[in-house]
C-alpha cells in the first residue's frame, strides 16, 4: 500500500466510527505522534555541547 491509499482507507474508517471512545483514542494516538515529532527543542546546554563537539571534530581532535 502506498501513502495515499493508506490515508484514504484511514479517512473512510474514521468517518464510519460512531463510538466516541474509539474516536478519542484515535485522536489521542495521532495527537501524541504529532507532538513527539515536532515539539522537541534542545536546551542551550545541549546545543553548546553539540557545537563544541562539532568544532573538535572539524579540527581533527576527535573521531566519530
Amino acid at each position: 500500500m502506498n501513502t495515499h491509499t493508506i490515508k484514504e482507507a484511514l479517512h473512510e474508517r474514521i468517518d464510519a466510527i460512531n463510538d466516541d471512545k474509539i474516536l478519542e483514542a484515535v485522536f489521542t494516538l495521532l495527537e501524541n505522534t504529532r507532538n513527539e515529532a515536532f515539539d522537541y527543542e534542545l536546551t542551550d546546554e545541549q546545543l553548546t555541547m553539540l557545537q563544541e563537539t562539532d568544532e573538535k571534530y572539524q579540527r581533527g581532535e576527535m573521531k566519530t
